[in-house]
């Protein structure tokens, strides 16, 4: 009689997990923390059907998911970040959404006549950001770029400002590419340098965003 009594209080705490949405999984089991850091269980998912879908969605993929209640609002920083939206990050700063900087010089000798307008590259903007996953944005960059090597070396062999690449930048509207130079497509992306170092060192190399993936090891005292 006892024993009965205990089946039914544990059988009226744990309830049945549910399987009706396919990111939704309660316990410790499934697909893990996408952020990389412990968390707490949940079986809430807060996330639109369209930022969970694909195997590349900012939830991490096509697999289940568990989604945490104390993660929630990294989950959201991290969609409207890479979807160039406005958006408050998780130490209370402002985010600005990603907006067309101002284009290279009428006269630059190294974009293709004609230039683009300012509505095409809007589009080609508005492109960019709605691929919502970093890894993708990164394979649209270095398809953009060509990389060879330089035709002609001003500085010393082997010297610190010897160039190892001369690099060809192109932004594509109606499935036809147009060359446009470094600040062109920098400005018209809005992103810095450092996207496009990052691309050409990953997408090649078939290496994955790891950034804030990696466990983080606890110093020796």
């Amino acid at each position: 009689m006892l024993l009965l009594s205990v089946l039914q209080y544990v059988i009226s705490v744990f309830p049945e997990r549910n399987h009706d949405h396919p990111h939704v999984e309660t316990g410790w089991g499934g697909g893990g923390d996408i952020s990389g850091f412990g968390a707490e269980p949940s079986s809430v998912c807060l996330l639109s059907q369209e930022d969970c879908s694909g195997k590349q969605s900012a939830c991490g993929g096509g697999s289940s998911q568990i989604l945490y209640p104390s993660r929630l609002k990294i989950h959201a920083a991290k969609i409207a970040l890479n979807s160039g939206k406005e958006h408050l990050s998780i130490p209370g700063k402002v985010c600005r959404a990603r907006h067309l900087k101002n284009p290279c010089h009428s006269n630059c000798k190294r974009c293709q006549h004609p230039r683009l307008t300012v509505a095409e590259r809007q589009v080609i903007l508005d492109h960019f950001w709605s691929l919502k996953s970093h890894e993708r944005q990164w394979r649209f960059i270095s398809n953009a770029v060509s990389a060879s090597r330089p035709k002609r070396k001003f500085a010393a062999a082997g010297s610190k400002g010897e160039k190892s690449c001369s690099r060809e930048y192109f932004l594509a509207i109606n499935g036809k590419k147009r060359k446009v130079c470094k600040t062109m497509f920098k400005n018209t992306l809005s992103i810095c340098d450092s996207w496009i170092d990052s691309a050409l060192s990953h997408v090649p190399m078939g290496l994955p965003d790891l950034r804030g993936k990696r466990n983080k090891q606890g110093s020796m005292s």
